[in-house]
């Protein structure tokens, strides 16, 4: 009889047991689920169109609710980017840049963008089509070719060299620039630019075969003699981080025409309140204690 009994409460004892266990991986999928809602709530229209008010008063937590949604808010970005608020406008490019290559249908919305005559506009545009990458490639040899702005060109130099091999066929247009661009920082840029891409293209070929690289070799010699017959003695191979110095290069050719203006006004635009924007755009976004 106290067999049977402990035999009885041991097959309840099991039973149970195994009803929790059966239940536990329901209970961590639903809570899963839950998590994945809650992140989709934050992603729908209606959140998206106030982060993108909140955008026109540079909300920081706006911005990172919006690059948190990545390519969920890439089509309300793009749509935006015909809002005439000019500092909505710059920082909904600069958030379509943090997002990267999932960005890549606002290629032919940021390409609009470089023609038009506001030069910050024309800039962010530039750095965001080299963040978002190989797919930008084409836009950024247009720009390169025949964009007016000096800066974009540089820009648009700059990302392609970054890129390396990826950008391989924008060499012969980066040769022409180097030759024939009359403003020497571009020119400067475009030979540094081919010779990255030719030294990681180089560097490909040697390191599937466990060779070592040999920097001043005919591969880091630039093919136009007009300027300088040889720019990468003891280069290295590029590190791939995007845009390092460009900021600087870009920065130092502010008027001071243009700092003059800004400094009277002791007013900071409001695109300085967003931190990526603030190191782009040092000329008009001055640390704190500096006038």
């Amino acid at each position: 009889m106290l067999t049977q009994r402990w035999t009885s409460r041991a097959a309840i004892f099991t039973t149970i047991g195994l009803l929790i266990s059966l239940s536990l991986p329901a209970f961590a999928s639903k809570k899963a689920f839950a998590q994945t809602s809650s992140n989709h709530s934050q992603c729908i229209g209606v959140k998206l169109e106030l982060y993108i008010r909140q955008l026109k008063k540079g909300s920081p937590s706006a911005f990172s609710e919006l690059l948190a949604c990545n390519s969920q808010a890439v089509p309300t970005l793009i749509k935006t980017l015909n809002n005439q608020d000019e500092n909505t406008k710059i920082i909904t490019v600069a958030v379509l840049g943090k997002i990267g290559k999932n960005a890549a249908p606002a290629i032919p919305h940021l390409t609009k963008l470089l023609k038009k005559k506001n030069q910050d506009i024309n800039i962010i545009a530039a750095h965001t089509l080299g963040e978002i990458g190989e797919a930008a490639i084409p836009a950024l040899i247009k720009a390169l070719q025949d964009n007016k702005n000096w800066q974009v060109r540089y820009i648009a130099a700059d990302a392609l060299g970054q890129m390396g091999a990826t950008a391989k066929e924008a060499v012969p247009v980066l040769i022409t620039a180097h030759e024939t661009d009359p403003n020497w920082d571009v020119s400067n840029k475009a030979a540094d630019a081919v010779n990255k891409i030719r030294i990681h293209r180089l560097y490909q070929a040697l390191s599937r075969r466990n060779q070592k690289i040999s920097t001043s070799d005919e591969h880091c010699q630039i093919i136009s003699k007009k300027r300088f017959s040889e720019i990468c003695k003891t280069r290295r191979v590029p590190a791939r981080t995007r845009f390092t110095g460009v900021e600087a290069q870009v920065n130092s050719q502010a008027t001071s025409v243009e700092q003059k203006i800004i400094n009277a006004r002791k007013k900071t635009p409001v695109m300085c309140k967003i931190p990526v924007l603030k190191a782009i755009f040092k000329w008009k976004c001055p640390s704190k204690g500096k006038k």
